[in-house]
């Protein structure tokens, strides 16, 4: 009996064991279709850039450029960067200006709070207006 009791406690054991490496595997599975899930949202239809290629601003991503002096920024940051992006291809530049695009620590105060007044107005995010900041950026390094 208490072999059979024995046998009986150890099974359940093995069955939580593999119950719970079980689980962590759902759970990795589930971060990971998250973060593709997040991915295809990203990627889907963005009212400031298109998705062709390459990338350009839309219409209302145009018009935000302008308002913000878009190229003026772009075109003082890439004196400054040029040289971080020598010998890179055109999608290295291009993912290089979006990073540096979306790093708030690149702007002043006055350019923050321009960038969030027209996120704002625009109902859009800020992360979007600096995506555009990002390709007037990769535009001026390109050439």
């Amino acid at each position: 009996l208490v072999f059979k009791f024995g046998s009986w406690y150890g099974d359940i054991n093995s069955d939580r064991s593999a119950f719970k490496k079980f689980m962590e595997e759902v759970r990795e599975d589930l971060r990971t279709i998250k973060e593709d899930i997040k991915g295809l949202l990203r990627h889907r239809s963005d009212p400031v850039v298109t998705n062709d290629s390459p990338l350009r601003l839309t219409e209302l991503g145009q018009s935000i450029s302008d308002d913000l002096n878009a190229s003026t920024w772009a075109s003082k940051v890439a004196e400054s960067i040029k040289n971080s992006v020598v010998g890179l291809d055109a999608y290295a530049i291009q993912e290089f200006s979006f990073d540096y695009a979306d790093d708030e620590k690149h702007y002043t105060k006055d350019e923050i709070h321009a960038i969030h007044e027209n996120a704002y107005a625009n109902g859009l995010t800020d992360s979007q207006i600096r995506r555009i900041m990002g390709i007037e950026l990769r535009d001026i390094l390109l050439t």
